[in-house]
């Protein structure tokens, strides 16, 4: 059960780039438990630096794979040979597999026997994917609990958040491991059969209890996806044809007192098309529509840019009608240590790739009736930001443009976050991107509706704003850190003591 030799370096490497197959679009969640057991069975072994070996090639095939995406968008729109693209990319993946080092580290240095042997390892894990979402502005991309969200287990989302059921599934995972371990004593196989029974079972013979209330009547909705190709979207010869596609989608659909319009779908600042939106704007207050858009805008006084979100056809344009992204991507939207640095942009010609970031405040627009939390892009990714949105936001709105990144695995890992994000809030989501995919999301994060990827296509539907929080956007990660931390504590201070 325990595997040693260089057999298990290849087993380390073959068991993470299985590991992606659990996520979308493939949605193989049983691939993961193999991936984990096998993980397991080849880290109790051998030296601590042997093992933190086989984590880094877990980490190199797992992230290799399932962040491969990265290396189409620096190759395709970053300017960049395939060497450049390949390297940036491999750096990135040694980086992330850096965290899973860290977390075998933790692993081994309180390694324990007895029931705390079943704990540790989901304790140390889930640690890590915490601090791989925030550090550094943060990566929380094929964190575990995502792969479980069409699984039972997922009935836990309201309550503990992605990072819980990254701790639920890994504890399953644990206790299978060592309840085949023949190593293993008849308590602790005890223990790991009760806990395997306990977090199975218990979604399939318990009704849990809806944590938020319907609200007002439902809202109609129109979401446009423009399909406009990544490598003509800012070219000025396109941009009237750009605006011209939106405006008539838009107008075949005054009838839906909500339209939303993808990221950057106006490929023009604000103050350069203005006769353009104010024409929207009063054909929405006439239809009593409201349109959110996504456009860049810019300082009137200065030489800073946001990418944004505005809406259209309120009483008044102010304040609630406008949302600065606040959290951008590195080296996509902005360029960390921009002093030493700075070159590098000039050779990528990335464009739009020096935005400031907005205020800091709630991420909440008003639109007709309703307080929606709106987030741009990868936004919809980081469940702290989501959480602040609560419990004033009526439903979720997520506008993006994956063209960046092509026919490849993100867009559809992009949209199994924004699911997460609806099953922890209990909140509707509308996810409109330019080329895909743009769905509708229901409170319980499944599909309601949506659109083939690379087609341009307008998705209607009704949703109906909630009020009320979950646990999860009450409490957010606070009470499983605290018992993470009681974890690690409790097994540190049992192995120091000998016992």
């Amino acid at each position: 059960m325990i595997l040693t030799g260089w057999k298990s370096d290849a087993i380390a490497l073959l068991g993470g780039m299985v590991l992606p197959l659990a996520f979308a679009p493939f949605g193989w969640w049983p691939v993961a438990v193999l991936s984990l057991l096998l993980f397991q069975m080849v880290i109790y072994q051998d030296g601590t630096g042997r093992a933190l070996w086989r984590a880094m090639l877990f980490g190199i095939g797992y992230f290799g794979v399932g962040v491969s995406w990265v290396y189409v968008s620096i190759s395709l729109f970053g300017n960049a040979t395939p060497l450049l693209a390949a390297a940036i990319t491999f750096l990135l993946i040694l980086v992330l597999s850096g965290y899973l080092i860290l977390a075998v580290f933790l692993i081994r240095r309180f390694a324990i026997q007895g029931f705390m042997a079943l704990l540790v390892l989901p304790a140390a894990w889930v640690l890590i994917e915490w601090l791989r979402g925030w550090l550094f502005t943060g990566f929380g991309w094929l964190d575990i609990g995502y792969a479980f969200i069409d699984t039972p287990v997922a009935a836990y989302g309201p309550t503990v958040g992605v990072l819980g059921l990254s701790f639920l599934v890994l504890l399953s995972s644990s206790g299978l491991f060592w309840l085949l371990n023949k190593q293993a004593g008849t308590g602790l196989r005890l223990s790991s059969a009760l806990i395997l029974i306990a977090i199975w079972l218990t979604p399939m013979l318990v009704t849990f209890p809806g944590q938020t209330q319907a609200g007002k009547e439902p809202v109609s909705v129109a979401l446009l996806q423009g399909n406009i190709p990544q490598h003509i979207k800012w070219l000025k010869s396109q941009r009237q044809p750009t605006l011209n596609l939106y405006r008539d989608m838009t107008e075949a659909h005054w009838d839906k007192q909500l339209i939303v319009w993808p990221e950057t779908a106006v490929p023009a600042y604000e103050d350069q098309v203005f006769d353009y939106l104010e024409t929207l704007h009063t054909a929405a207050q006439l239809s009593q529509t409201n349109i959110m858009l996504g456009m860049p805008v810019r300082e009137s006084h200065g030489d800073r840019y946001y990418n944004a979100l505005g809406v259209l056809g309120n009483a008044q344009r102010g304040p609630e009608s406008l949302y600065q992204k606040q959290h951008l991507v590195p080296f996509g939207e902005y360029l960390p240590l921009k002093f030493i640095l700075d070159p590098l942009l000039d050779f990528l010609q990335i464009p739009m790739s020096n935005f400031s970031a907005g205020e800091t405040g709630k991420p909440l627009v008003t639109a007709g009736a309703h307080k929606a939390g709106v987030f741009i892009c990868f936004e919809i990714a980081f469940a702290s930001d989501v959480r602040q949105a609560l419990p004033e936001a009526a439903y979720l709105v997520n506008i993006s443009n994956d063209a960046w990144f092509g026919d490849s695995l993100a867009p559809y890992q992009h949209l199994q976050m924004a699911r997460m994000r609806a099953l922890e809030t209990g909140r509707y989501v509308l996810r409109a991107t330019n080329t895909g995919i743009t769905a509708i999301i229901d409170t319980r994060g499944d599909i309601q509706s949506i659109l083939t990827p690379f087609e341009t296509g307008v998705l209607t539907g009704n949703i109906q704003p909630m009020r009320g929080s979950t646990i999860y956007s009450s409490y957010g990660d606070y009470p499983l850190l605290a018992l993470l931390s009681v974890i690690l504590l409790s097994a540190f201070i049992i192995k120091r003591s000998g016992r």
